[in-house]
């Protein structure tokens, strides 16, 4: 279960990098879908693009817990989420006002995401958070901030420019830092003939 848990975090991290990474970089013009009104939504959308991001760095925790018969702790997990998520994001409101439901959202995701990182660590005695997995989601990490400051101040052609010069250099990463799991990972899910 351990090396499962581990490679499962290591792809959705990865994965869930691209979509966020293009909603971040495209956020002006994913929100003009709606109307062009949703723009004064970019800050609260990027923030929410990025959590999403933050919240696969430890993996499938809750369905972890859950797979592994521990029902009630996720359901204590729920209930203090519950709890926890509306008192972060009224907090966040005070301070930062309406952006601050998004940072709520946020911070009460990290918080609960810790919680059940701590709980697998206790049950399991592992964690999904192995040295080239914490290089990618820092520098991923870094990607995303990055790309939110200049997601407002340049024209969408250099937008596009930034995110493909990204795209080459995660796939370049991906290729030098695969393993022997991510191999038998790729050889079940892609066609055999791209191994042969």
């Amino acid at each position: 279960a351990k090396r499962l848990y581990i490679m499962v975090t290591r792809w959705d991290a990865r994965l869930t990098f691209l979509v966020v990474l293009v909603s971040v970089l495209l956020a002006n013009e994913l929100l003009w879908l709606f109307g062009r009104q949703y723009s004064e939504a970019f800050a609260p959308f990027i923030i929410l693009a990025i959590s999403v991001f933050i919240t696969t760095i430890p993996g499938p925790t809750g369905a972890f817990l859950q797979m592994t018969n521990r029902q009630r702790v996720d359901a204590i997990n729920a209930l203090v989420f519950f709890i926890i998520s509306p008192l972060v994001q009224w907090l966040f409101v005070l301070w930062l006002g309406w952006i601050g439901v998004a940072v709520g959202v946020l911070v009460a995701a990290i918080l609960i995401n810790a919680l059940q990182v701590i709980e697998i660590k206790y049950f399991y005695k592992f964690h999904p958070f192995q040295r080239d997995h914490l290089v990618f989601t820092i520098l991923a990490t870094m990607v995303l901030v990055f790309c939110a400051m200049i997601s407002m101040e340049y024209a969408l052609l250099y937008r596009i420019l930034i995110l493909v010069g990204i795209l080459a250099a995660f796939f370049v990463y991906i290729y030098f830092k695969r393993t022997p799991n991510d191999e038998m990972l790729l050889k079940m899910i892609l066609p055999k003939k791209w191994f042969s």
